[in-house]
């Protein structure tokens, strides 16, 4: 539409303004240009016309011609300072800061300081320049080692595989220091995530990353000149003892080895005899076949193994040895054991409790001790408050009132020249209890006084006259110096009130040991131990069942009708032990109330991944004065699970949360390890499941045992959802693990196995065809998923609260 002629400059600039006013820019911004170039106008009038036409253009967003516009302002009039406001301004809406601020400085020299625009270009230049330190701020790459604090850094390298970390180590200077102080990188090789084959030059620049010889190796994907390399160092390593996690995934580029069991044999460095016995985890894909004889050498000769997965074995080798011969005292009765025996002898009487009641009073030579221990409950046995009450036990260790015993233990823990285990045990629950009250002490001053502060600080140094006994006896018993579930705070922390009654009436159980109010059996941190106790003395028939369904299925692979009776029995016998203890578990709501939990959970933190123990605790005179990290009690490490983890063969992920799980392992008894560690192999190589999923009516049977793992550990994360989450902003569990993410894991893992079991044994189509018989299957299958519909909603509604 064509601008009507207007005659006069002013007449412009107001037909100019109308059309602004209308939102007409475009009309605006032609009326202005036709003015500027038709009039003679004097300077100021010019200028005007410019500054209406320049911000015409920017109402069109045609930011280069109102730039242009600006420009000519300054040429019209280097003192005026409109025109460099106006090229800053074009400047930063386009986000050149940098190009902003040199028009407002050239401004800022040239505009008079009487000028009031001068100020506003001080104003301009503070504001640009502020505006830069920010985008600098919000775009310039930091390294967040700078700010992290080292425990949090610490607790997200434990989620990272050993490639990711190699990787991380090419960051920076600071990042591969961090990295390279990290145990995974020190005395890992794991090369389980090469894409490509692993050259010699790869194998050896992994060598010097070494800090010491490798705790764990993992073969996989190698040449075959590295392969040559690393199957003589494993000689070498296995030899010395210093190895105790060994995982070969492939052996198809070792064509210099005939079989798995050469590794251990190559070049005459070893042989089966001296196979590393402080071996604890080893893993065999399926393409690294191992003969029958070479595993039963490694489940004989490695006695701390708590770990072993087979992908291939030969089968014309002699099968397992039989129970009896490696677990002699499985099916004994409890009275005609050794009295000095191992007191977590596994037998079918007994089950997973002591074969014996534990030791409760410690001999003479330990009344200082004792006396300790018996003064130290915040709530002693008389009522009266303890040492813990008034905080006052560290200052009475650090006093001197313990002597060290460390130099006498040897002779004060053998009866007629043997060990004696149960007195090695009570001691080891004592100290346990004395480290974990002494270190966590403060923890539970700062927590008492304002439960909204947190822990705060545990003491980070362990005192020699405690930390000498307790490593000790942790060595005798092959277990970590720190407080455990079994050894020390639940299993062999008990005796019977009245000692003709036995262990299944609850009322007749009382704690040897506690933090504080567990003397008193009412209370809810003795009925938290008390009501684990209680469950665990039903694991004998347990026990007796697993073994009777793996004996049944090795003596009968193609099952007769009376064959299969005997395999039903034993499942039967497993059911009903679990009813018993599932029904003991739910006593837990009532022995040991909710709100009371997150008090007495004060001491039972572990010292690794903890904020209390950043850098874990020094325990004065051992592993050279330099920290060491422990997991804290958790009933994780109770056995009854894990035995049908175990049986049943449910497959977990692989993942941190997994690593964790096994990790865990090692804070069982070993007499509890072997035995496991046996029964994994033995269903294993029996095919425990795939014999199930054959018939019908060991299928359902089967599936039943499953749910019961399923419904233990839903109830466990009942427990850890209404006693810590709710209750507890803390991200850890007592021993280490994430508090919302750990429990969940296995909790799908089972749901998950129990899935794909309806689906392979036909159950899933008999269902779905209303065959008589099936509905206690739906059931169970309905109930399953609307428990994991709602957990994963639970969780993802946790992680979101706590921000993980």
């Amino acid at each position: 539409m064509a601008v009507p002629a207007v005659h006069s400059t002013d007449g412009q600039i107001e037909a100019g303004k109308q059309a602004c006013i209308q939102d007409k820019y475009d009309k605006a911004q032609r009326s202005f240009a036709s003015a500027i170039k038709t009039s003679k106008c004097t300077n100021p009038t010019c200028l005007k016309l410019l500054d209406h036409q320049t911000g015409a253009l920017l109402k069109l967003k045609r930011f280069d011609e109102s730039l242009n516009c600006a420009k000519s302002m300054i040429r019209h009039s280097r003192t005026d300072g409109r025109g460099y406001i106006r090229c800053g301004k074009l400047e930063r809406l386009q986000g050149n800061y940098e190009a902003a601020l040199k028009w407002y400085q050239h401004g800022l020299k040239n505009v008079p300081p009487k000028d009031p625009l001068h100020a506003t270009l001080k104003a301009k230049i503070e504001s640009i320049q502020a505006a830069i330190r920010q985008e600098r701020y919000r775009t310039k790459l930091r390294d967040p080692l700078v700010s992290l604090p080292l425990e949090v850094a610490q607790l997200i390298a434990s989620y990272l595989d050993f490639q990711t970390l190699v990787m991380v180590m090419r960051v920076s200077r600071s990042w591969k220091a961090f990295v390279a102080s990290l145990p995974i990188t020190s005395d890992t090789l794991d090369f389980s995530g090469a894409r490509q084959q692993v050259q010699v030059k790869a194998y050896r620049a992994a060598l010097r990353r070494l800090k010491t010889t490798p705790r764990k190796v993992v073969v996989f994907n190698f040449s075959r000149p590295a392969s040559t390399s690393v199957a003589q160092s494993l000689g070498v390593w296995l030899k010395a003892g210093s190895l105790d996690h060994l995982e070969v995934f492939d052996l198809h580029c070792m064509h210099q080895l005939n079989s798995t069991t050469k590794l251990f044999t190559l070049v005459g460095q070893v042989d089966t005899n001296s196979i590393s016995p402080n071996l604890k985890s080893v893993v065999f894909g399926p393409e690294a076949r191992l003969e029958l004889h070479g595993m039963i050498a490694l489940l004989t000769q490695c006695t701390k193994l708590v770990h072993a997965r087979f992908g291939s074995v030969a089968a014309d080798d002699p099968p397992l040895p039989p129970l009896s011969t490696i677990f002699p005292h499985l099916e004994e009765e409890l009275h005609t054991l050794p009295p000095t025996i191992d007191p977590f002898t596994v037998t079918t009487k007994n089950g997973y409790l002591p074969c014996n009641t534990p030791l409760v009073k410690l001999p003479d030579d330990f009344s200082a001790l004792s006396k300790i221990l018996d003064n130290m409950p915040v709530e002693k046995l008389d009522g009266k408050p303890g040492l813990l009450a008034n905080f006052a036990l560290g200052p009475l260790i650090d006093d001197g009132q313990l002597p060290d015993l460390t130099p006498y233990l040897d002779r004060l823990i053998r009866t007629n020249g043997r060990l004696d285990l149960p007195l090695v045990t009570a001691l080891f629950r004592d100290y346990s209890f004395l480290a974990s009250s002494y270190l966590l002490e403060p923890c539970w001053e700062s927590w008492s006084k304002d439960r909204n502060q947190g822990y705060g600080l545990g003491r980070q140094r362990l005192p020699k006259c405690i930390a000498g006994p307790l490593v000790e006896t942790a060595k005798i018993l092959d277990i970590p110096p720190f407080m455990s579930y079994a050894a020390s705070y639940a299993l062999y922390n008990y005796y019977l009130e009245d000692p003709s009654l036995d262990t299944s009436v609850y009322s007749n159980l009382r704690l040897v040991r506690a933090f504080e109010h567990g003397l008193n059996p009412k209370s809810s941190e003795a009925g938290f131990i008390l009501t684990h106790i209680h469950m665990v003395q039903s694991t004998g028939p347990l026990i007796e069942g697993a073994v009777s369904l793996l004996k049944s299925i090795d003596g009968h692979p193609n099952p007769t009708a009376e064959d299969l009776s005997v395999t039903t029995s034993a499942f039967q016998t497993m059911l009903t032990a679990m009813t018993r203890i599932e029904a003991s578990m739910e006593t837990m709501w009532t022995n040991s109330l909710p709100k009371d939990y997150i008090s007495y959970r004060t001491f039972i933190f572990g010292i690794t991944n903890q904020s209390m123990f950043p850098n874990g605790v020094i325990y004065e005179g051992e592993n050279d004065d330099k920290p060491m990290y422990f997991r804290g009690e958790s009933g994780a490490n109770d056995s009854i699970i894990p035995l049908l983890d175990h049986i049943l063969e449910v497959p977990m992920p692989k993942n941190p949360l997994t690593d964790i799980l096994i990790d865990f392992r090692k804070y069982r008894p070993r007499a509890h390890r072997e035995f496991l560690g046996y029964m994994m192999s033995k269903a294993g190589e029996l095919g425990v499941r795939k014999y199930c999923m054959a018939n019908t009516d060991l299928a359902q049977l089967y599936l039943k045992l499953l749910d019961h793992v399923r419904s233990f550990r839903w109830r466990h994360w009942l427990f850890a959802r209404e006693y810590i989450i709710k209750r507890s902003s803390h991200p850890t569990a007592t021993g280490g693990s994430p508090i919302v993410t750990w429990l969940p894991n296995q909790l799908m893992a089972v749901m998950d196995a129990m899935d794909q079991v309806y689906k392979d044994s036909g159950l899933e189509s008999m269902v779905q065809e209303e065959e008589k018989g099936m509905a206690f299957v739906k059931g169970v299958m309905d109930k399953m998923r609307e428990q994991r519909d709602k957990l994963d909603k639970e969780v993802k509604k946790y992680c979101e609260e706590r921000g993980v």
